[in-house]
């Protein structure tokens, strides 16, 4: 049975490594859920280049 992993990271105030922090993601770590959590989508889309970006703001 293939491990999965759900690694969420709340209350991101900027940009993050994972690599340097040891948490695995990409191709070789498809079993690894990565959700990060920040009041500034900028953090994310701009620093962290994220590709997918939810926001409660669109929501509401």
């Amino acid at each position: 049975m293939k491990q999965k992993i759900l690694i969420i990271l709340n209350d991101l105030q900027g940009e993050i490594n994972l690599t340097k922090i040891g948490i695995p993601f990409g191709n070789d770590h498809k079993g690894c859920i990565i959700l990060l959590v920040t009041n500034n989508k900028k953090v994310l889309s701009n620093r962290m280049k994220i590709s997918i970006v939810f926001s409660t703001d669109d929501y509401c």
